[in-house]
């Protein structure tokens, strides 16, 4: 994590801070939620509140194709140092 500094005593950080560091420091981290609420771990950003119905529903495909079709496989891939590109570009046509 990058260090960012004191500016009242003159510190520089010499870095950008992350979004990580900010929202474990207090900082605004660009939450979304309501006064006191927890912010969901699965949504952190609140980024479900600004799609559509239509674009959930993709998300929500495309979440299913690779828990079935991806995951179970990519092990191997990693493994094989391979990835088949065909295969998965066929099925996602």
């Amino acid at each position: 994590m990058t260090r960012l500094g004191n500016a009242e005593s003159g510190e520089s950080g010499g870095g950008m801070a992350t979004s990580r560091g900010m929202a474990a420091s207090g900082g605004s981290g660009g939450m979304a939620t309501g006064a006191g609420a927890a912010p969901s771990p699965h949504d952190f950003l609140d980024i479900d509140s600004l799609l559509e119905e239509e674009e959930l529903l993709l998300r929500s495909t495309v979440r299913r194709y690779v828990e079935e079709r991806i995951l179970p496989s990519v092990g191997e891939w990693y493994e094989r140092e391979t990835l088949p590109a065909r295969e998965v570009a066929r099925d996602l046509a």
